[in-house]
């Protein structure tokens, strides 16, 4: 629908090189940006790129304000660490989407609970085969 892509907030995790672009891309596009990281310095960067809100989960958890904010329909996973990775699940919205772009270093660990109490997973990867 012509116009939708303005209501859509989109979240981006890690606020380095790809999640850099990926604020850039998702502001591109249309859609209301969350960048979240590690730390407050890295706030005023993500505004600059067009995040409209920055989640710093040094002092803030970050599924609990994604949840507070309704839940995130996406989350674009840029960061090297699969622990901050798994614990975003709880901040998605039923039927949300997390979409691991980043290469983490350590697994990916997730806890089933929300799955089976309130959303489905749509857990993407990215293919790292050139065909």
């Amino acid at each position: 629908m012509p116009g939708c892509a303005a209501e859509i907030w989109s979240r981006c995790e890690g606020i380095g090189g790809l999640g850099q672009l990926g604020v850039q891309f998702a502001r591109h596009l249309g859609f209301r940006t969350v960048a979240i990281g590690r730390g407050r310095e890295k706030k005023k960067l993500a505004k600059n790129l067009g995040a409209r809100v920055y989640i710093g989960t040094a002092a803030e958890n970050a599924a609990a304000v994604l949840q507070r904010m309704s839940g995130a329909r996406a989350i674009l996973a840029t960061g090297t660490s699969g622990i901050p990775m798994g614990s975003l699940v709880s901040g998605l919205a039923t039927r949300g989407k997390l979409i691991v772009v980043g290469v983490p270093q350590d697994q990916i660990q997730l806890n089933a609970f929300p799955f089976v109490l309130e959303r489905a997973l749509d857990l993407r990867f990215t293919d790292r085969h050139a065909d």
